[in-house]
């Protein structure tokens, strides 16, 4: 996935961005058309299959693939002539070619995705408080604090960015820098639950369930044991407090939510990381419940449960169906309109929802547990 070349130098470009919640959209241009593409460093450059029937670039590869919740799918990879954002034009990228509408997100109009192939010729910087985002090739262009230290960043064969992510009791994940994803830290199965029982990571609190932990755009993730940790997470010298940290099948990442605490600076061309955190985290934290919550079809359900919790003790199980939280309906909502009144309701202190069993309708109240 690493061909082609960034043609344009000494470039800068700014976009505007203040909402983690959502997923950072860009403008692209493919044969001076402009299509609405996100900015996803988790995955490599794609396109939608309609812009792939219109334009017919040349098929490089079938292959499998692998999204983010561990699901497959057989997919075309095609070589990109020109395509240009800003100020920025690249030339003989690969893309993926993937079906879009029918995604989890086929409701954000979305024809597809800047990747980390594209994005490995540039240095990006996050600032949610300034409200915006830099992508240049000078990283002299861009401010950062003299008391900031560089972490030094590995990239793989697609230029998936990993980083260092330290723990009280000693235990240091490499987690992958993923835009796509909205949460803060997604840790492997597998390693917690060896460096927790090893006690080489020191969490302040920590739940089990059993449930699908996500969505990738290939659909939910398969049902899985999970945990939901509380713990102190080290970027550098820098420690984020009682960091929520979920688990997941595939590899451990990191994502949008960081860019809540502080600045964030990915350079890819010089493989470092940079982190100024801001005096206090800015846009409110979406609460964890003791339930997780799962969109599919356009309805809510729930996806996983967290054990010793007052929803589980009350009956509420994976796949239960949520009618309603704090008095708003799903009905006749597109999965885009239910994620934005999820958000909203669940950075709230306390929520009531609706939920059926055995075909009746049952109300609850649950406090946030985080």
């Amino acid at each position: 996935m690493n061909q082609g070349a960034m043609v344009s130098k000494d470039v800068y470009y700014e976009i505007k961005y203040d909402d983690t919640r959502k997923e950072i959209f860009q403008p692209v241009k493919l044969m001076n058309k402009s299509y609405n593409f996100f900015l996803d460093t988790g995955a490599p450059l794609s396109i939608s299959k309609e812009i792939q029937e219109s334009k017919k670039y040349p098929i490089l590869h079938i292959v499998p693939l692998k999204d983010a919740e561990d699901n497959s799918d057989t997919i075309k990879i095609v070589l990109i002539d020109t395509l240009s954002f800003g100020n920025i034009v690249f030339q003989n990228i690969p893309a993926l070619v993937l079906d879009f509408k029918n995604s989890p997100i086929g409701c954000q109009n979305i024809d597809g995705i800047i990747g980390s192939n594209v994005v490995r010729f540039l240095a990006l910087q996050f600032d949610v408080l300034a409200k915006k985002i830099i992508f240049t090739d000078q990283k002299n262009k861009i401010k950062i604090s003299k008391s900031s230290k560089s972490i030094p960043i590995t990239l793989d064969n697609q230029s998936n960015a990993f980083i260092p992510i330290s723990f009280k009791g000693g235990y240091i994940d490499t987690a992958h820098f993923d835009s796509g994803m909205g949460k803060l830290y997604d840790m492997n199965f597998a390693i917690a639950k060896e460096n927790i029982e090893v006690k080489r990571i020191k969490p302040n609190s920590i739940y089990k369930g059993f449930g699908s932990t996500g969505q990738g755009l290939l659909g939910s993730g398969k049902p899985t044991e999970a945990y939901m940790i509380f713990a102190d997470i080290f970027f550098g010298e820098i420690t984020i407090k009682n960091s929520r940290i979920s688990t997941t099948s595939t590899v451990s990442r990191f994502g949008r939510d960081l860019f809540n605490y502080g600045i964030l600076t990915v350079d890819y061309i010089n493989k470092e990381l940079n982190f100024e955190p801001y005096e206090k985290r800015i846009n409110k934290v979406k609460h964890n419940f003791g339930v997780d919550f799962l969109i599919e079809d356009n309805a809510v359900k729930v996806s996983i449960v967290w054990g010793n919790t007052k929803a589980q003790k009350r009956g509420i199980s994976e796949n239960t169906n949520i009618i309603k939280i704090n008095g708003y309906s799903f009905d006749n909502k597109n999965s885009c309109e239910i994620e934005d009144i999820l958000f909203k309701e669940l950075a709230k202190e306390r929520i009531k929802i609706t939920y059926l069993i055995n075909g009746k309708k049952r109300n609850i109240s649950l406090t946030k547990i985080d």
